[in-house]
């Protein structure tokens, strides 16, 4: 079972659900709530390698980053972003780009999934 919430003026939306346990009917559902909010996102999956590439394989053949590392070789469709303490410059993809376009059939959807996510301190007067 999932619940969809939707954000203000119905641009994106929550799912909360166990990514792991979904139905083809919640896979319909999930389809097409990205359809209607163009962004939906999911709080508190603990999903392995495995249970991620499961996942997005059910928008579509996942694609190939010829110009990235994959993860693994088990597990090449998963790039990994991260910035070190060490790194210097900007961030990756920090500038304006636009995802796969070099590709030949650039895809439809992008899944992003984090483990860590450091906000930047804002300070008030």
């Amino acid at each position: 079972m999932i619940k969809i919430i939707p954000n203000k003026k119905d641009i994106g939306a929550e799912i909360i659900c166990d990514l792991i346990k979904l139905s083809n009917l919640d896979f319909k559902k999930i389809k097409s709530a990205l359809n209607r909010y163009g962004v939906i996102y999911f709080r508190k999956q603990n999903l392995r390698s495995s249970s991620y590439v499961k996942f997005a394989k059910n928008f579509g053949k996942l694609a190939n980053y010829p110009r990235l590392k994959g993860l693994s070789k088990k597990y090449p469709q998963i790039t990994v972003v991260q910035r070190k303490s060490s790194d210097k410059g900007p961030s990756f993809g920090e500038q304006f780009h636009t995802d796969s376009i070099y590709t030949n059939k650039p895809p439809r959807f992008t899944t992003v999934s984090y483990t860590h996510l450091t906000l930047p301190t804002i300070y008030s007067v």
